[in-house]
């Protein structure tokens, strides 16, 4: 997982052209995703239930427009890459839950939370404070620190997870 994260930020990094096909590529995948979910939310009636995640969905849209098309792509970037790099244990952690092995689904979740806090909580907010006074949107000046501190209440829940399910082996 970690080599491709590392290669989207390079290739961020390096991308001059903000038409290049490996930036387009990558917005559009990222894109892509969220317009899907919002459609199957959509789709199954759970726009209440999951109205958190319409929320960072749209944003995140949103986000992909402003790299794409304000003076703060650089900003925009480091943020989505920080948001995106916390979720990595997630993946392993929801399969070893799907299939049913309790050990190993206990020692990602712990991983998991440690990592997320890492990079959500620590680097990202480290990254957001001071972007939030460089960035040229107000509207995203208003909507980013809601996300952190979504972000903040899902390793909250992470937390109440790894408590509720622990069982001494």
């Amino acid at each position: 997982y970690g080599n491709e994260y590392g290669n989207m930020l390079q290739i961020y990094n390096h991308v001059i052209n903000k038409h290049s096909i490996d930036l387009i590529s990558l917005k559009m995948m990222s894109i892509c995703y969220f317009i899907y979910d919002i459609g199957h939310i959509i789709r199954h009636g759970l726009v209440y239930k999951k109205r958190f995640y319409l929320y960072h969905h749209l944003l995140m849209i949103l986000l992909h427009y402003y790299a794409y098309t304000s003076n703060n792509t650089y900003e925009y970037v480091w943020l989505f890459y920080y948001g995106e790099l916390s979720n990595l244990f997630t993946y392993p952690t929801y399969h070893f839950i799907k299939t049913g092995n309790i050990r190993m689904s206990h020692m990602t979740m712990l991983i998991q939370f440690i990592w997320f806090v890492f990079y959500r909580g620590l680097l990202y907010g480290s990254v957001l404070i001071p972007f939030m006074y460089s960035l040229d949107s107000v509207l995203m000046r208003l909507l980013l620190p809601p996300i952190y501190v979504m972000g903040l209440i899902w390793g909250t829940g992470l937390y109440y997870n790894i408590t509720k399910t622990y069982k001494p082996l």
